[in-house]
């Protein structure tokens, strides 16, 4: 599961996890099944470890739904959507908004200003947040920018549509 690490690596790491408890092993024929101890009391650490990206992903859908001005869609993307950025990876975030923000600027500005705090505060990554209007995702649409195929197979929908159906709804035709 950790896809990471070369097959010595991960079951020197297995067996070190065994030798605590955290993790069972049993011999089946030429095989060794690993399971986790959930009965261990480092069990809900390690649960918890595990559902990181899951729990991060709901507080920025909850801040954005709570927002005054809210967006047209919000999406995670980038390596934090595909689960393989590392401790210096930026938390990617797509928002798109009507385009009616002026009467509004301010409390906008609060709100993507808030997120990015938040979003370092919850991981200690840095957020990029690429904020575009709608007109702006048309002409991107339009010019075939190479970053949509990206975000129609990668991106998280935090709020709003399904990016996949946002795009097309905007005349996307990628695969």
């Amino acid at each position: 599961m950790s896809g990471m690490g070369s097959e010595n690596s991960v079951r020197t790491v297995l067996r070190q996890l065994t030798e605590h408890g955290l993790v069972r092993s049993r011999e089946r024929g030429k095989m060794t099944l690993y399971q986790l101890n959930q009965d261990h009391l480092a069990y809900p650490a390690v649960e918890v470890l595990t559902n990181l990206r899951s729990t991060l992903i709901k507080h920025i859908s909850d801040q954005i739904a709570d927002w005054v001005v809210v967006p047209l869609h919000a999406a995670l993307y980038g390596s934090a959507a595909r689960a393989d950025g590392g401790t210096g990876s930026d938390i990617d975030l797509l928002i798109v908004h009507r385009g009616n923000i002026q009467e509004n600027d301010q409390v906008w500005e609060n709100q993507i200003s808030q997120l990015r705090e938040h979003v370092y505060a919850w991981t200690g990554n840095h957020s990029h947040i690429l904020e575009l209007d709608q007109p702006r995702l048309r002409a991107m649409i339009q010019s075939g920018e190479a970053i949509l195929t990206d975000w129609a197979h990668d991106a998280i929908s935090l709020y709003g549509p399904q990016t996949r159906d946002l795009l097309k709804e905007y005349g996307w035709l990628g695969r």
